[in-house]
């Protein structure tokens, strides 16, 4: 069982990191969810389910609930993109409703819960001797468990999302008060640099994001930026003043 435990580790190990990758490259979070459902779902499928665990208590309470957690956490995950309303209002209350099915999902099963997470053992054989198998029916003990564990991924998730979209409520205490042009030419600059999202952010997300922390308007930026272009003399003068700024801050603490 030694061997097959650190080949269930390694096989764990490999699939955390391609997930990664995924969520690295992959910025859209329902495309990024579906993607990862479908690996998971594909690396379950391999397992070896045979006669070496239809009676390993070990696999079924331990080993298999983490393979299992992601399938569940990464299908919940398309449930809540692909569901979404488009209002920021109706948003949050989707997001809670969700929370608040995994609530009553715990406290319904808050007897096997408590009894995974207290590390106990005597009753392993009455919850964990079936034989595992891919597709588990949702009132398996190995089910209930795996769910539990990807609540709290889901509830991390959650949480985040409500607080992002209490945010863009919420306006910000930042305003611009220099020329909108210096600002496009702080936003181009950006832009060019790659710096949002690996470089994956488009120019429109870009503007709207700064217009939403700045609380500014920033009008035709397109048009600006080609009379920018157009500069006979400096193209950069917002940039520079930056540059020249900053440099006098670092001589100033010296």
């Amino acid at each position: 069982m030694k061997q097959n435990e650190q080949n269930y580790e390694q096989r764990l190990a490999d699939l955390n990191k391609k997930l990664g990758i995924i969520q690295r490259d992959q910025t859209n979070k329902l495309l990024q969810a579906v993607a990862s459902y479908e690996l998971v779902k594909e690396v379950i499928g391999s397992l070896p389910f045979g006669r070496e665990t239809q009676n390993s208590i070990q696999f079924n309470k331990i080993v298999f609930p983490q393979f299992l957690s992601l399938l569940i956490y990464y299908r919940y995950m398309v449930s809540i993109f692909s569901s979404e309303p488009l209002r920021k209002s109706d948003q949050i209350a989707h997001l809670k409703a969700f929370r608040k099915k995994l609530e009553w999902f715990c406290l319904e099963h808050r007897e096997l819960i408590q009894y995974c997470r207290s590390g106990a053992t005597d009753r392993d054989d009455y919850y964990f001797t079936n034989k595992p198998n891919q597709l588990l029916p949702e009132e398996t003990p190995a089910y209930v468990w795996s769910k539990y564990l990807a609540s709290h991924r889901l509830n991390d998730l959650i949480n985040f999302e409500i607080m992002l979209r209490k945010k863009d409520h919420e306006p910000s205490e930042l305003v611009w008060t220099a020329q909108k042009t210096s600002l496009i030419e702080l936003l181009y600059a950006l832009h060019a640099a790659n710096v949002f999202n690996d470089g994956k952010a488009g120019l429109k997300h870009v503007a709207e994001a700064f217009e939403r922390i700045f609380q500014v308007s920033l009008g035709n930026y397109y048009r600006v930026f080609q009379d920018i272009r157009q500069r006979k003399i400096n193209q950069t003068v917002f940039l520079d003043q930056l540059k020249e700024k900053f440099q006098q801050r670092i001589h100033e603490l010296e």
